[in-house]
């Protein structure tokens, strides 16, 4: 199995369900929507290792700021580490799109820069 979907097979095997599943998988729908790749494609599995921002789906750029999705495709790769101490919690997922992307972006402005988003999302949280 693809590495992106251990987290699916580990509940059905263990019957584990936790937060840092629900936010890896957060982190997996989130990564197939910006880049058009679907998960059980060996791209994905490519594009989630290198730890990199991801290259976005060309069909996007034309609706939204470069910036936005950046910020998104950070959130994604914070929402896939394979530690689960390392993901964020989804409150903080949900705080960062919110003020880091929405707010920042619908205020005509880019929002925080993405030091600042990065900081925000950490393990601690």
């Amino acid at each position: 199995l693809l590495w992106g979907l251990r987290t699916y097979v580990q509940a059905l095997l263990y019957g584990k369900v936790t937060p840092k599943s629900d936010v890896f998988s957060f982190g997996v729908v989130l990564l197939e929507l910006l880049t058009g790749i679907k998960p059980d494609d060996s791209r994905f599995y490519s594009v989630a290792n290198r730890g990199a921002t991801p290259r976005v789906d060309p069909m996007l750029r034309k609706q939204y700021p470069r910036a936005t999705a950046r910020k998104l495709a950070m959130i994604a790769m914070q929402c896939l580490q394979l530690k689960p101490a390392n993901r964020p919690s989804m409150a903080t997922v949900a705080r960062e799109i919110e003020f880091g992307v929405v707010q920042g972006d619908t205020a005509g402005g880019e929002g925080r820069s993405g030091a600042a988003l990065e900081s925000g999302i950490s393990a601690s949280n």
